[in-house]
């Protein structure tokens, strides 16, 4: 999930809105170009994956470096 995707789905479940207007939006093609999300059935299951699974799914690699502090 995108970061415009994220926001929509955090909006739609923050203003508690059903299933069906989330339906109409999406039939009405107004959601975001890039997003993968094309209905409510998959912007609850994309929700359900981050709730469920973001820890393992939102790893990214990089490098740190430390230094050794005296006293």
């Amino acid at each position: 999930m995108n970061k415009t995707a994220f926001e929509l789905a955090q909006w739609f479940m923050e203003a508690k809105v059903q299933k069906d207007p989330i339906d109409r939006y999406f039939k009405k093609d107004l959601g975001p170009e890039s997003s993968k999300i094309k209905s409510a059935y998959r912007l609850l299951d994309a929700v359900d994956e981050l709730q469920s699974g973001m820890w393992m799914k939102s790893w990214k690699e990089g490098f740190l470096s430390f230094s050794e502090v005296g006293p």
